[in-house]
C-alpha cells in the first residue's frame, strides 16, 4: 500500500511539473489532475491490499468481472440447468433384456446377467453425472444418451453427455469402472480390478479418449456440414476455434485413478466426478465473448434435431450380430 502511495504521488509530481512550461493545458488539467491522481491512488490501495492477499488478481481484473458480472445479468439472464433430453435409451435396453433373460434357456442366463449388470452400472454412473450437472448452478443446455450419424464415419456416435455452457460444447464420456485405473506415458489405460476372494486381475482397456475423440469429430464435422453460418461462426470462428472440448469422467468415486505418467493431452481429457464442475466454471471464467441463452439453445436444437431416436434397428443389429457369433461357434464345434 506504502509502494503504490508512493509511486502515485511521484506520478503526480512527475504530471506538473511536464504542465508548468504550458500555461493552457495546465488551465484545463489543474481541475481535473487532482481528482484523477486521488482516484489512481485509491486505486492503488485497493491494489495494494488485493495484491497482498492474492499476488495473481489485479484490481482491473476485478473491475472487468464486475463489468462482465452486470452485462450478462441484462444479457445472459439466468436460465440455470436445463436438460432438453433428459431420458436413456439404455433404460430401454436394459427393461428389453431383462424380458429377454426370461424366455432365455438358464444355461445361457449368464450371459444376460452379464449385459445388465453392465448396461445398469453405466446407468448408475451417468445418473451421477446428471446428478451434479444440475446441482451445479451454471447456466447450460443438456443432452443425454444421444446418437449422431456422421458420413465421415463408418458407425454412429453414442454421446452419453452433450454440455452446452456459455463459452464451450462439452462432449462427455462416461465411465463407472470399479478398482484402479492406471493410464501409462503412452496413454493406454490398464485397469486393476481386486475381486471378492482377493484375486487381482489386470487388463488393458480400449481407450475411452480415442473413443470419445471420434465422438468429438462427428460433433464438429455435424456443425460444419449443417449448422447455420451465422451460428456456425459462433462456434467455429475466433476467438470459439477451441470452443469444443472432449472429456472422460469417471463416475466411480471409490475407484482410484492414477495419470501421473499419462501424456499432457490425456490429463486435459480426464476428470473424477468430483472436479467435473470446477472444470467447467473454471473455463467458463475469464474475458471473452459469451454466447447468449437464444445462441445456446440454438446450439443444442441442432444436436437434439440430429439424434437418431429410433434405435430397434441398432438393437437388432447387435442381436443379429451375436445370433451370427452363436452359430459359427456350432458350426466351428461340429466341424471339430
Amino acid at each position: 500500500v506504502l509502494f503504490f502511495s508512493f509511486a502515485n504521488h511521484a506520478i503526480y509530481e512527475i504530471i506538473s511539473d511536464m504542465l508548468q512550461n504550458d500555461p493552457i493545458i495546465q488551465k484545463l488539467y489543474d481541475p481535473v489532475l487532482p481528482i484523477a491522481i486521488f482516484s489512481y491512488s485509491i486505486i492503488g490501495i485497493i491494489e495494494g491490499i488485493i495484491r497482498f492477499f492474492d499476488d495473481e488478481f489485479t484490481f482491473w481484473e476485478l473491475i472487468l468481472d464486475s463489468f462482465k458480472s452486470i452485462w450478462r445479468k441484462i444479457y445472459c439472464k439466468r436460465i440455470g440447468v436445463v436438460f432438453l433430453k433428459e431420458e436413456s435409451e439404455d433404460e430401454l435396453k436394459l427393461e428389453n433384456l431383462k424380458l429377454k433373460r426370461q424366455e432365455a434357456y438358464d444355461e445361457d442366463k449368464w450371459k444376460f446377467d452379464q449385459n445388465i449388470e453392465r448396461i445398469s452400472k453405466g446407468i448408475y454412473g451417468e445418473n451421477q453425472v446428471a446428478f451434479e450437472l444440475k446441482n451445479s448452478g451454471e447456466d447450460m443446455y443438456v443432452l443425454h444418451d444421444i446418437l449422431l450419424t456422421y458420413k465421415e464415419q463408418p458407425s454412429p456416435a453414442q454421446i452419453d453427455y452433450l454440455v452446452v455452457t456459455r463459452k464451450h460444447v462439452y462432449v462427455i464420456e462416461v465411465k463407472n469402472w470399479s478398482g484402479n485405473i492406471e493410464v501409462d506415458k503412452k496413454g493406454n489405460f490398464n485397469h486393476i480390478v481386486i475381486d471378492k476372494n482377493r484375486l487381482i486381475q489386470t487388463g488393458s482397456e480400449y481407450s475411452p479418449i480415442t473413443q470419445n475423440q471420434r465422438h468429438l469429430e462427428a460433433v464438429i464435422g455435424l456443425a460444419k456440414e449443417g449448422m447455420k453460418r451465422k451460428l456456425r461462426k459462433k462456434i467455429l470462428g475466433k476467438p470459439y476455434y477451441n470452443a469444443f472440448k472432449s472429456l472422460v469422467v469417471f463416475s466411480n468415486a471409490r475407484s482410484y485413478l492414477d495419470i501421473d505418467n499419462a501424456p499432457a493431452e490425456t490429463k486435459e481429457q480426464i476428470l473424477k466426478i468430483d472436479q467435473l464442475i470446477s472444470y467447467i466454471r473454471r473455463n467458463n471464467f475469464g474475458i471473452g465473448r459469451y454466447w447468449s441463452n437464444n445462441e445456446m439453445y440454438e446450439i443444442a436444437k441442432f444436436y437434439l434435431d440430429r439424434n437418431q431416436t429410433n434405435r430397434l434397428d441398432y438393437f437388432k443389429k447387435d442381436d443379429n450380430e451375436n445370433k451370427q457369433k452363436d452359430v459359427d461357434k456350432v458350426n466351428f464345434e461340429s466341424a471339430i
